[in-house]
């Protein structure tokens, strides 16, 4: 249980930057960004974490292991990070300025990104 909510604290607000104050409304309620500062994003894009960490090769090999195993938070963080880099590429490749969990808000004009970050993923974890 205790690995369960480490991994959704990760996933919820490790990387949430900025303060809300003063931000445009369209995306000052996000919870999650995994990329950039919402402040002034022009270029918004989005990702649904749990439809992308399942292409993660760690995350098969977290699926073998029981949460009391050592190794279980070593694949969590494993997992998370190679996300997070295949993330950040792709939004600077294609010039987002911030990169929110999907729906979280709902925002208009914003990108889903998760294909491109999910092929970004296998070509990050291939060589890992």
């Amino acid at each position: 249980m205790i690995w369960k909510s480490l991994e959704k604290r990760l996933k919820q607000g490790a990387l949430v930057t900025g303060l809300l104050v003063g931000l445009s409304s369209s995306v000052s309620d996000a919870d999650t960004i995994y990329y950039g500062k919402l402040k002034g994003a022009q270029r918004i894009a989005y990702v649904e974490f749990d439809e992308v960490k399942v292409e993660s090769k760690y995350h098969k090999q977290l699926e073998r292991l029981s949460e009391t195993d050592p190794k279980y938070t070593v694949f969590v963080n494993k997992r998370y990070n190679s996300i997070v880099a295949a993330i950040t590429e792709v939004a600077k490749e294609e010039k987002y300025d911030v990169v929110i969990e999907k729906g979280d808000p709902d925002v208009k004009n914003s990108t889903d990104i998760g294909e491109l970050v999910m092929a970004k993923l296998e070509e990050i974890e291939k060589d890992a």
